[in-house]
């Protein structure tokens, strides 16, 4: 209790101050990791469930978390209370920390340290968004804590322990399963370590005699795993990352970016520990302490962070990103910082073996990318890689990137001989005192910086990050009564990045949505794959659609594919709001135009209307249409003809409307006829952020609107 009350102090102080920080955001930043975790948490389910479909998101356990504040209530609200959970779950990792610490060193004031470190860092902006990093690394820790404890005081019950913690790890997020490798070659390091001088064989037969629970589990998952991967299905286990069960484990540039990886995880977290952390967990690793607590953490801690390191390396290659994801590096941070204290208590402090760790990380840093897309393109903080915007004030220092660089190698070198010296010339509590100043100055400024910026600048959202978007989405729920929608996605500008903007914000803003359909071969899908979708088909004869997923419909205000027959209820932000008929039918159903509108080059459009449910006889009914010229295009002549009217008109860069009537059967439907004359080029396919080529139209069909009043009778 002596120790508790302190932790549980500093645990409340730094989530009490991290809070003020994420309640500060009120809108979704990262797109689409935020919807996914939103969604999944909303469903409610024990599985993951994503719009009514079971998804192969297997990190689930940080949208079981998030259902709590997301269970009731406006999304605005439930948003709030999620940051502020999140600043909660994110600080307990000073728990884990402290008690790790704790074992390793034996000694209170170190265990404090590294227990304020682990949580005071850049990467704390993730608690102020909907990702699972909040929960992945508390629980990171734990595992980690499960497995240094297994090792030293072996026993069945630790076993479990250290088995429960990491499947638990894997649920929080996928790439921890490389822990599940990392486990058993700790062991084996560290009683073959503690077993200097005796053959291989025994010190093998020696772990696995300790460890029998673990070899017994092993055993079984090898044989489940076997028979998985004989029916092809293993990298499914990967969720998401199933690809990367095929990637290339020693791609082209891997060299480099590791030493870009390692590089900018340091500018993180000041690069001293980096240098000094890596070089105490390798030595110790290669020539085991006396102590078994330490030995052990470098056994873990060291073969835990050649794994993250390369895996996240390979990941970035494999995907030919630009950067480093130090998004998926920054939970060796605490390791470091606890290889660095250890550094600092053990009599036997690192000085040779800092060579090789500082050697990297100058390499990172002058040979490394350190591309300007982390910190030049951008305003708004990539969340991929926060330690990359700390090169920002850097590079504005320096002069230039080229400046910046060379004076980060320079830093590094400065403070890897500083630690040299002061190891060799200063009194072994002076270096101590001096080192943890350092480390407990850099951690604040860089986590300030990063909130700064993230709070400063535009969000992705372009919207205001410290505002929530109240009234302009969310009156969807209000509209719709506590009853399901389904959206139907359909572009309301001629700018992609706006069109998927939208539709994104009204799936997010509203707990409302919940299914996505789509027309087949027309379909603009604004969400990844992870997101299941709808595919409708309907009856060229009668309109019919072949499913019905819910009572309303969220469609765009100019959609020009098919109008689902209901009574409009509300409308806003470029999108009405329509109580469908159930079964769902389509009203009218259009052929011949491009996805997004445009009449094609020398091609009759059609836009056929359907008789309606229970129609005896023939009767009138209108049809408006809008027609638009490209902006750089002349007046363009515009034909339309029914069976019972026709118009001519001239379509110009302001939206010019046409009404024609037609004369629909009491069984089938009725065409109206549409032909532009000449054509110019247009903007590229409206469905691709990145067109595949030019295309050429004739005039854009702003709107096909259908009047609800159905006329006398007629005689088609």
């Amino acid at each position: 209790m002596r120790r508790a009350i302190p932790l549980l102090g500093l645990w409340g102080l730094l989530a009490t101050v991290l809070s003020l920080l994420t309640t500060s955001v009120r809108d979704w930043y990262v797109m689409t990791d935020e919807l996914l975790y939103e969604r999944l948490a909303i469903s409610g389910s024990l599985l993951p469930r994503l719009r009514g479909e079971l998804v192969p998101s297997l990190d689930h356990l940080y949208p079981l978390l998030l259902s709590v504040p997301f269970r009731a209530g406006s999304i605005a609200r439930s948003l709030e209370q999620a940051h502020v959970l999140n600043a909660w779950v994110f600080a307990s990792a000073c728990i884990p920390a402290f008690l790790l610490a704790r074992r390793v060193t034996g000694r209170d004031w170190a265990a404090y340290l590294v227990a304020f470190l682990s949580v005071c860092t850049p990467w704390a902006i993730f608690a102020s968004f909907l990702l699972t990093e909040v929960v992945a690394l508390p629980v990171f820790l734990w595992a980690m804590l499960a497995m240094q404890r297994a090792a030293v005081a072996p026993s069945a019950g630790n076993d479990v322990i250290a088995l429960l913690a990491l499947a638990l790890a894997f649920f929080a997020r996928t790439q921890f399963v490389l822990l599940v490798l990392v486990l058993p070659m700790a062991l084996l390091a560290f009683h073959a370590g503690r077993l200097q001088g005796v053959p291989w064989a025994r010190r093998a037969r020696t772990a696995a005699r300790a460890h029998r629970t673990l070899v017994a589990a092993y055993a079984a998952g090898g044989a489940v795993a076997l028979v998985v991967a004989l029916a092809g299905r293993l990298s499914s286990v990967l969720g998401v990352y199933r690809d990367m069960a095929h990637a290339d484990l020693l791609p082209d540039g891997l060299g480099g970016s590791l030493a870009e990886h390692a590089a900018v995880l340091a500018l993180g977290v000041g690069i001293l520990p980096v240098v000094v952390g890596a070089a105490w967990l390798a030595a110790n690793l290669l020539r085991p302490p006396r102590s078994v607590e330490a030995h052990a953490f470098a056994c873990l801690g060291t073969l835990t962070a050649l794994a993250l390191w390369l895996e996240v390396t390979v990941y970035d290659l494999h995907l030919s990103i630009r950067f480093a994801h130090d998004r998926y590096l920054f939970y060796l941070a605490p390791l470091l910082f606890l290889g660095t204290v250890c550094a600092l208590v053990d009599d036997r402090r690192p000085r040779w073996s800092l060579l090789p760790a500082a050697a990297l990380v100058v390499a990172g840093f002058t040979v490394g990318g350190l591309p300007e897309v982390t910190w030049r393109q951008f305003e708004t903080l990539l969340t991929d890689t926060p330690a990359s915007s700390l090169l920002r004030p850097v590079v504005d220092a320096a002069g230039g990137l080229t400046a910046a660089r060379d004076a980060l190698a320079v830093a590094t070198t400065a403070l890897t001989a500083l630690f040299v010296a002061g190891s060799r010339w200063l009194r072994p509590g002076s270096l101590t005192t001096l080192t943890a100043a350092f480390l407990l100055v850099c951690a604040p400024a860089t986590t300030t910086y990063v909130h700064w910026r993230v709070l400063s600048a535009p969000s992705w959202s372009s919207r205001p990050l410290t505002g929530p978007p109240e009234g302009l989405f969310d009156w969807v729920d209000a509209a719709a009564g506590g009853e399901s929608v389904a959206m139907l996605p359909y572009p309301v500008s001629s700018a992609y990045l706006v069109n998927q903007r939208l539709w994104r914000d009204y799936e997010f803003w509203n707990r409302s949505v919940v299914r996505d359909v789509h027309v087949p071969n027309r379909a603009f899908t604004y969400t990844g794959p992870t997101f299941p979708r709808i595919f409708l088909t309907t009856d060229p004869s009668t309109g019919a659609v072949s499913a019905s997923p819910t009572r309303f419909v969220l469609h765009a205000s100019q959609e020009t594919r098919l109008r689902i027959a209901g009574r409009g209820v509300a409308e806003g932000a470029g999108v009405a709001l329509t109580d469908a008929e159930r079964p769902w039918r389509a009203e009218w159903l259009s052929s011949g135009l491009y996805p997004d509108g445009w009449t094609m080059p020398d091609a009759e459009a059609r836009v056929r209307v359907f008789a309606v449910p229970g129609q005896r006889r023939a009767v009138t009914r209108t049809l408006t249409f809008g027609f638009r010229v490209y902006e750089d295009a002349a007046g363009r002549p515009v034909d339309v003809t029914t069976n019972a009217d026709s118009w001519r008109g001239q379509a110009t860069t302001d939206t010019v409307r046409a009404t024609v009537d037609l004369c629909v059967p009491a069984r089938g439907f009725a065409e109206s006829r549409v032909r532009a004359h000449g054509v110019s080029e247009i903007d590229g396919d409206a469905r691709f952020l990145e067109p595949p080529g030019p295309r050429f139209g004739g005039v854009f069909v702003s709107e096909i609107a259908l009047a609800d009043e159905i006329g006398g009778p007629c005689r088609p």
